[in-house]
């Protein structure tokens, strides 16, 4: 829930700004930080991505794209 209440502060100071601007959300990239790749989080780090795509796509658009960067496991 903070992560909404943090896009709807900025897309409330985007249309303060631009009261005439058409503002639409297309899509939502993210990318997994690195203890998310330890091999310890791995079974919960997807019940939380999933759970959290969800609860994204059901505050801004069920077909929302959601498009997700992963970190290398070599860390070279």
């Amino acid at each position: 829930m903070v992560f909404q209440q943090t896009v709807a502060s900025g897309l409330a100071a985007l249309a303060n700004k631009y009261p005439n601007a058409v503002i639409e959300i297309k899509g939502m990239i993210w990318h997994q930080g690195e203890s998310d790749i330890d091999g310890t989080h791995e079974y919960q780090y997807e019940a939380n991505l999933t759970a959290f795509i969800a609860d994204i796509r059901a505050t801004f658009g069920a077909n929302l794209p959601f498009v997700i960067g992963r970190l290398s496991s070599h860390r070279t």
